[in-house]
């Protein structure tokens, strides 16, 4: 929608008399194009004498402002989040302490998995155990470590859920818990994986 706003400059005013006599409905406006740039406006009283005289002479050329519409700004809706704290495998569930802490966060909406927490160390000096901090972070179609028996079998991410995780299998779709999902892929090494089942393959 636009708003027109016409400048007026040299904006003459001769006030040759000011008698009013009281009443307004007495007074009498003139309008008078003098040329087709200029209007004169002459106020005259009750007997037609002259009380005011105004020359307006707009500019040749007048400026035009267009004011667009304000858009609403979209509202941008948070991202879907699920914090899983303390997750324990069905075996160890009733144990009060165990050597390991694992937690995810997954995000619903852009379909990720945050898996951080310890797990338990047995490469330290003398059989010493240190809890060593973990954190990766997988989407949908990354490829993860899924099942093992003689040689580590992986497959893409099909899904993320708050609970549980699936992954292609075997040519087939495995549905993976989080502990499980955890405990595989914690330090999850896919070129590793890849040269310990060619070293299997020789002897099997």
């Amino acid at each position: 929608m636009s708003r027109v706003n016409l400048l007026y400059k040299n904006v003459n005013i001769f006030v040759c008399s000011f008698v009013i006599y009281g009443i307004l409905p007495y007074i009498y406006i003139i309008l008078k194009h003098t040329d087709k740039m200029t209007t004169q406006i002459s106020i005259l009283g009750s007997k037609n004498q002259v009380i005011a005289v105004l020359k307006l002479k707009a500019l040749k050329n007048p400026v035009m402002t267009v004011s667009s519409p304000v858009k609403k700004a979209k509202k941008v809706k948070a991202d879907k989040v699920v914090n899983v704290l303390n997750i324990r495998n069905s075996w160890d569930e009733k144990k009060t302490t165990v050597a390991y802490d694992y937690n995810a966060t997954i995000n619903l909406t852009k379909k990720t998995i945050k898996i951080w927490g310890t797990n338990p160390d047995y490469s330290g000096k003398l059989g010493a155990v240190v809890n060593k901090y973990f954190q990766k972070t997988f989407k949908v179609g990354d490829h993860v470590e899924v099942d093992s028996y003689n040689l580590i079998y992986t497959g893409a991410i099909l899904a993320i859920g708050e609970k549980t995780v699936l992954v292609e299998c075997h040519s087939k779709n495995k549905r993976m818990n989080l502990a499980e999902f955890v405990r595989r892929n914690y330090d999850l090494n896919l070129e590793k994986i890849a040269r310990s089942n060619a070293d299997t393959r020789q002897y099997i």
